[in-house]
């Protein structure tokens, strides 16, 4: 059975890409465009990893993995953030929030 990611990503061109590479990679997809939408799919459907953007409409890529770190049901599950953000000490403020790694966007 594949792994469940869930994709949490507003810019559609970019969430398909890397939706593809990870399909490919064997990985079944779940995919959220706003933050809003990727906590409640969360809930929902407890993947093994989440992939999360910053920048989100709505609620804050940081406010998700707060809510998600927060909630018994989904603290457990690892968050990688995947950002355009490359603000100096923002991987590290990502990390203390309770993600579990921090990837900056190519």
């Amino acid at each position: 059975m594949a792994q469940k990611v869930l994709l949490i990503e507003d810019d559609a061109a970019f969430r398909k890409a890397v939706a593809d590479v990870l399909v490919r990679e064997g990985y079944s997809v779940s995919e959220a465009a706003t933050g809003k939408a990727g906590a409640a799919k969360a809930l929902e459907e407890s993947p093994d990893l989440i992939v999360l953007d910053l920048v989100l409409p709505g609620i804050g890529g940081i406010e998700v993995c707060q809510r998600l770190k927060q909630d018994l049901r989904t603290a457990s599950i690892p968050v990688l953030i995947l950002t355009g953000n490359d603000h100096e000490g923002q991987d590290v403020a990502c990390l203390d929030m309770g993600a579990d790694d921090y990837l900056t966007k190519p």
